[in-house]
């Protein structure tokens, strides 16, 4: 791909799976070596902007992406960091609510963990629910009782490869999040 260095570019990229392998456990993902490059050499082009979008704790993006010039947006969305180590959220009402909705969906989810081979992970915005480990029956008591929360629209998910992701507070963050990105002096 030839990029144009004098057309204004917005870069998006996941982290855990794109820009890191899948690992066994989620303390051990780090940057693939190529993918380091890549982001330092985009970041070097004056009108490209690129982001770091994880539904990560921001904390926990911070320590594993240490490239100057990158916004990291952790939460799917919900907080950023921008080049300049300047923290936002995506909607500075947000707290209170999420502290509500915390209250509601956790206590659902802690039982769970009483499930061999099932692991919480909880990101402070979202909650997974790792399967990797699980032995089969285990994989099956956990979809069917996540199902079940979600038809009572207790909350919802999504399902990924060996994870279930639930977000415990929810925003259209697609708008806001350009709008933040590109205002970036």
């Amino acid at each position: 791909m030839k990029l144009d260095p004098c057309r204004a570019m917005l870069w998006f990229f996941d982290f855990d799976g794109t820009i890191s392998e899948f690992v066994l456990s989620p303390a051990e993902a780090e940057i693939h070596p190529a993918c380091r490059d890549l982001l330092r050499d985009l970041a070097a082009l004056p009108l490209h902007r690129v982001a770091i979008l994880s539904s990560r704790h921001l904390d926990d993006v911070i320590s594993r992406v240490d490239i100057p010039g990158l916004f990291l947006g952790g939460g799917s969305g919900m907080e950023w960091r921008r080049p300049t180590g300047e923290r936002f959220l995506a909607d500075p009402n947000q707290a209170s609510r999420l502290r509500t909705s915390r209250q509601a969906i956790l206590p659902n989810l802690r039982i769970l963990a009483q499930i061999p081979g099932i692991e919480l992970e909880d990101k402070k915005w979202s909650v997974a629910v790792h399967v990797l480990r699980a032995p089969h029956v285990s994989r099956n008591l956990a979809e069917k009782y996540l199902c079940g929360l979600r038809d009572r629209r207790i909350l919802r998910f999504f399902k990924g490869r060996e994870v279930y992701e639930i977000p415990i507070f929810c925003l259209d963050l697609r708008l806001m999040t350009c709008h933040h990105l590109k205002r970036e002096p």
